[in-house]
């Protein structure tokens, strides 16, 4: 199974993809952490988008694997064609007050610090708009289902890859 889990940030891709990936028996890789380690020049993109292109390629050599990766990835030209052969795509989607309650958080990091509430919910409804026409599943994340909500992604996830993939549940 080769499942890939995008959504913007404050979803929750990070805390449900490690437990759905643990409960499904999949390795877990966050690409926010694999990337983390460029050297490069921060305002070097092209670098940056290479670096990205070459660690989500060795990512994917791999048979079974659980990919949590932000929107940055899908709009990487390189990176799109490898997204999209094979794998599962799965976007988690938030409601606007969710997102907002994200940004007024007392442990957010420097990303959170470059949005308004506006700005914020914009670049979500951009994340949505590129990955929807992409995505095998659509999760609306539900703040208020902690317990046992990967296994019911999990379970979401085993009955559509029996189904190949193009069914979406919401």
């Amino acid at each position: 199974m080769r499942i890939i889990f995008t959504g913007p940030k404050g979803t929750g891709k990070t805390t449900l993809g490690k437990k759905t990936a643990s409960y499904l028996g999949l390795p877990f890789y966050d690409m926010d952490k694999e990337v983390g380690g460029f050297t490069g020049d921060p305002g070097d993109i092209i670098s940056k988008e290479t670096y990205e292109f070459t660690i989500l390629q060795s990512l994917l050599l791999k048979e079974k694997f659980f990919i949590s990766t932000g929107w940055r990835t899908f709009l990487n030209s390189k990176c799109l064609p490898l997204l999209k052969e094979g794998n599962m795509i799965i976007l988690l989607r938030g409601e606007n007050s969710i997102l907002k309650g994200r940004l007024k958080q007392k442990n957010k990091d420097d990303f959170y610090n470059n949005f308004t509430d506006e700005d914020y919910i914009t670049s979500a409804e951009e994340i949505y708009k590129t990955v929807e026409p992409l995505a095998h599943i659509i999760i609306d994340v539900d703040p208020y289902k902690k317990s046992g909500f990967h296994r019911e992604i999990g379970d979401k996830i085993i009955k559509n890859s029996v189904n190949k993939f193009r069914l979406i549940n919401r």
